[in-house]
């Protein structure tokens, strides 16, 4: 009999064979009584701990599993298991590793490449580690300015097409309507769904299931039939969503109705006049120091050297250790050395930026890190961009910032040559896909200030490269980019460069996760209370 009313399910729904199929088909059942419930279950717990069996796809694998177990779980359908929390686990470390390829699509699978974003929404609602949901929610910020990316780039050379597909619109607005309900990043999020809105409304969209299912997220219909049995399961699965999900559409329509569109970054291209050997008189570059390795003090001597010999910038380097190790310029004239005794293992380098900002003596400065490398016409570029502009902030790249192994950060410290990192070819990858925002960046001091300098609230190494674009952005001073990579030379991870303390990874995610949360008008308020900037 249960076999019986099994296939009904099975073929209402249209479930496919097997133990995934068979589990659901039994806990769906109206007619099934407990007993028959508890075996459903189990059968879907033994499912679930053997998940990697699963395809990978989105529509019917175990990236479609998430999803869907999250919301039979939320709709009082199935118990929390055993192993749910490692299923997610699991998925979010697979997921974050695809998540830095070299291209603007992140994965393919079963044709929806945002399966990291629909990932997420489940994980976020099924964490309970705090640490683990901020570290969540700091990827999921990062996935709304990697969209705005892909809305805003020709595809062709990575699909083969230049827009994207009604699925994976589909997965990006379900993504997006989440965020707009949780309020973690309200500003950036309402303009890339302005973005998203003009974005569909430039298609037709079609009457299959799919275009069905993006008209019921664009609040245009009731949740429809499905033409076909495939589907079947997806429909009912967003019909149960449908009473907590019906606020966040109506948030959508809103949002869509809105007229600031976001256009992205403005990359400005390397201007092939400009001169790096003559911005010396309008721009510091400033760097602080722990030397924490040997590579460390390789790298800082490498890219100093390399910025005396293609600029004539002054370089400012404040040194913060129990003992002095970087004096090692002390014979040239443009790097200016100063050594602060700090014990503290735990390096505050965003307080020893805004005491270099505070004495910069030009008008424009570079805080850069030790071991990044650039095109020093990219940083002449953005003195020239800053000024015609009258912009706050520029990177001298176009946010791919590529992590160089061993070896050829080594042969870069021996040769100073830019084409060992630009054209040779080697094992490279990004450091954070194509949206990295930490490395270098060059300010106008002077208005930096009144947007807060660098937050010293971030008294250790966290995402305080995010926070700032973050804020700038939030401001209404959504920094500029010049067209051209930004490199890493290679060194060990230690305290002050990787999250391996839990309470300092606490603080300064909270800290990101609170200024991302704001509006503009009460992150000004919360500036006011900043006294470094006093």
């Amino acid at each position: 009999m249960v076999e019986e009313r099994n296939t009904e399910i099975f073929r209402r729904l249209g479930l496919r064979e097997g133990k995934l199929g068979e589990a659901i088909a039994i806990i769906l059942d109206p007619e099934s009584d407990q007993n028959e419930r508890d075996n459903g279950e189990k059968i879907l717990n033994e499912v679930l701990r053997d998940y990697r069996k699963l395809p990978k796809g989105v529509s019917h694998g175990r990236w479609g599993l998430v999803p869907a177990i999250d919301i039979l779980i939320r709709a009082g359908q199935v118990e929390p298991g055993p192993y749910w929390d490692s299923l997610i686990s699991a998925q979010m470390r697979e997921m974050m590793f695809l998540s830095y390829g070299a291209t603007p699509v992140r994965i393919t699978a079963e044709d929806d490449f945002m399966a990291e974003g629909v990932m997420c929404v489940a994980a976020y609602r099924s964490y309970h580690d705090s640490l683990e949901r901020m570290r969540l929610l700091e990827r999921m910020i990062a996935l709304v300015d990697e969209i705005e990316v892909v809305l805003l780039t020709d595809l062709t050379p990575y699909i083969g097409n230049r827009r994207l597909t009604v699925r994976q619109l589909h997965s990006i607005l379900y993504f997006i309507i989440f965020m707009s309900c949780l309020k973690a990043y309200p500003t950036k999020t309402e303009r890339v769904a302005t973005l998203l809105a003009r974005y569909i409304g430039e298609m037709d969209i079609p009457t299959d299931d799919d275009g069905l299912l993006l008209r019921y997220f664009l609040g245009k219909n009731p949740l429809p039939t499905p033409e076909s049995a495939d589907m079947s399961f997806f429909y009912f699965l967003y019909g149960l969503e449908h009473k907590s999900i019906s606020p966040q559409i109506n948030i959508f329509s809103e949002i869509a109705s809105c007229s600031d569109l976001s256009e992205g970054e403005n990359i400005i291209p390397i201007n092939p006049s400009a001169d790096s050997l003559t911005i010396g008189d309008r721009l510091t570059i400033l760097m602080t120091l722990r030397v924490d390795s040997a590579e460390r003090l390789r790298n800082f001597e490498a890219c100093v050297s390399f910025l005396l010999r293609t600029t004539d910038v002054r370089i400012i380097v404040t040194e913060a250790d129990s003992s002095p190790m970087g004096n090692i310029f002390k014979n040239e004239k443009r790097v200016e050395y100063h050594f602060i005794e700090d014990l503290n293992p735990i390096f505050h380098r965003t307080r020893y930026m805004n005491k270099m900002l505070r004495k910069c003596p030009t008008t424009f400065a570079a805080l850069w890190d030790i071991d990044a490398i650039g095109d020093p016409m990219a940083l002449a570029t953005c003195i020239e961009a800053l000024s015609s502009l009258d912009a706050v902030m520029a990177y001298p790249y176009n946010g791919r910032f590529w992590s160089v192994t061993d070896f050829f950060s080594e042969a870069f410290a021996r040769n100073l040559e830019l084409r060992i990192l630009k054209e040779l070819p080697q094992p490279r990858y990004l450091m954070a896909g194509y949206h990295s925002v930490g490395g270098a960046f060059v300010v106008n001091v002077a208005r930096y200030r009144s947007l807060g300098w660098e937050n010293a609230n971030f008294n250790g190494w966290g995402p305080e490269d995010m926070e700032r674009y973050r804020r700038l952005e939030i401001l209404g001073h959504r920094p500029l980019r010049i067209d051209a990579d930004l490199y890493h030379l290679s060194h060990p991870r230690g305290i002050n460069s990787c999250s391996s303390d839990p309470s300092l990874a606490r603080s300064t995610k909270e800290e990101f996760l609170k200024v991302c949360a704001m509006t503009p008008e009460r992150l000004r308020e919360y500036l006011n209370t900043w006294a470094w900037t006093r």
